[in-house]
């Protein structure tokens, strides 16, 4: 994609999947913008950012009156919203918070309903274009003798899985109530790679204790993807109109 004079933002940019998105929107000549949580002096995550990035301190969870006029101000002039942000099951390693049900929803779904409201308040005429990440977790993770495709219904079986979930459903709706909204759902699997290590030995472990099956076998719950692959995802969603207002696993 050509990204000369256009300006994006990227909600969860500090994950290993948010930097090397960034870099790829960079290196296509975008205005990057991002959304972090924490303001530098609280968290140095911001220094993993590659150089150029426009950051913007707020928690898209909150809706207090200074969270809300950030987000629009980050949100203003922005042709294309990836919006990657979420609370997962290592939440807690990163951020030293409990990870329960209702932090899951305030952010995932709450999170995700706040920035849509902002990127459609701060640009109020002109199409809004929206790539989600969201996870197979929406699949649920029990479903012997199911082979699983990108048809098949959602059934999550865990908090993580139905907040993603409902984040879906809270976009379906945005985008039903507001035709200028066109999305793309990516519901991406276990991720390995760089910035995945930790997620990919435990992987590794799994399969040493005949826990995981093989890849190949078609009854294999945790689809694993390279995190490059995963970004190459997103760049060719963003630029095809095929993939508007439709899901991809």
């Amino acid at each position: 994609m050509d990204g000369k004079g256009k300006i994006v933002l990227v909600t969860g940019a500090t994950s290993g999947m948010g930097r090397l998105l960034v870099k790829r929107l960079l290196e296509s000549g975008y205005e990057v913008r991002v959304i972090l949580r924490k303001s530098p002096s609280e968290h140095p995550e911001w220094m993993d950012l590659p150089k150029g990035v426009r950051v913007y301190v707020a928690d898209i969870a909150l809706t207090d009156r200074e969270t809300v006029k950030e987000l629009e101000r980050a949100s203003k002039d922005v042709s294309i919203l990836f919006h990657l942000a979420a609370v997962t099951y290592n939440y807690r390693s990163n951020y030293g918070e409990r990870v329960n049900t209702n932090v899951m929803i305030e952010t995932n779904v709450v999170g995700t309903e706040n920035i849509l409201q902002a990127y459609s308040e701060a640009n109020k005429t002109g199409r809004l274009r929206l790539l989600f990440a969201s996870s197979t977790a929406v699949y649920g993770s029990k479903r012997a003798g199911e082979t699983l495709t990108e048809e098949s219904d959602p059934s999550p079986n865990n908090s993580y899985g139905e907040s993603k979930y409902m984040a879906e459903q809270v976009i379906k709706a945005f985008a039903s109530a507001n035709p200028r909204l066109k999305y793309t759902i990516m519901r991406i699997g276990v991720i390995y790679g760089k910035g995945y290590e930790r997620n990919f030995m435990k992987v590794f472990k799994l399969l040493k204790e005949g826990r995981l099956v093989y890849v190949g076998k078609g009854n294999n719950h945790l689809p694993l993807v390279n995190v490059q692959d995963v970004v190459d995802g997103f760049i060719d969603a963003a630029g095809s109109e095929r993939s508007a207002n439709k899901y991809t696993t």
